[in-house]
């Protein structure tokens, strides 16, 4: 669907539309479930439950929007918040006995996983229109051209936004992220 439909069906949500409701859900739904199996490091449990939550804050904040940005961009922001809520009250249950081996690939694995908050949290930090364009491009994968439609600009201004991120990032990142190659 175009982002004209998507903007005239969240006009129709905001006046209270269950049925211009679902239209949505059912538009945007697969996007958000990607981005968010992709900031959950593809746990599909917690994916949907945050795909859920950003649903109904969707629906809640539906009288409130306004048409700055595309639909598909402030339903993104949505998932990439809820799974950052997720993040942040998940907390380790079990502590792990000192004399048990770790697998090579199950260190591998928590690393990445541990360096994936750590470039989360670091991309939360960027200004609004920054994270907004690391989103869509990067974790979403769309092209720039893509991008510059949802968010109302030209290409060029998303790539000036992008490089911008990435120098903001790289003061945020440890020096070992940066040598991953996070900033290419």
């Amino acid at each position: 669907m175009s982002k004209e439909q998507n903007t005239e069906l969240m006009k129709q949500v905001a006046a209270g539309d269950q049925k211009a409701f679902r239209l949505l859900a059912r538009n945007l739904g697969q996007k958000m479930f990607r981005l968010a199996c992709r900031l959950t490091s593809y746990n599909q449990t917690m994916a949907e439950d945050a795909v859920q939550e950003a649903l109904i804050k969707l629906w809640r904040t539906a009288p409130s929007w306004e048409p700055r940005a595309s639909v598909e961009a402030y339903a993104s922001r949505l998932v990439y918040t809820c799974c950052m809520d997720m993040h942040r009250r998940t907390k380790r249950t079990e502590e792990m006995p000192e004399d048990i081996a770790i697998d090579d690939d199950v260190l591998d694995n928590l690393m990445s996983r541990d360096q994936r908050k750590q470039l989360i949290s670091a991309i939360d930090k960027l200004p609004t229109n920054q994270r907004q364009a690391v989103l869509l491009f990067y974790m979403d994968e769309h092209s720039q051209r893509n991008v510059a439609t949802m968010m109302g600009t030209t290409e060029k201004a998303v790539e000036r936004l992008l490089a911008r991120a990435r120098t903001n990032l790289h003061g945020l990142l440890p020096a070992t992220m940066k040598e991953g190659g996070y900033l290419s």
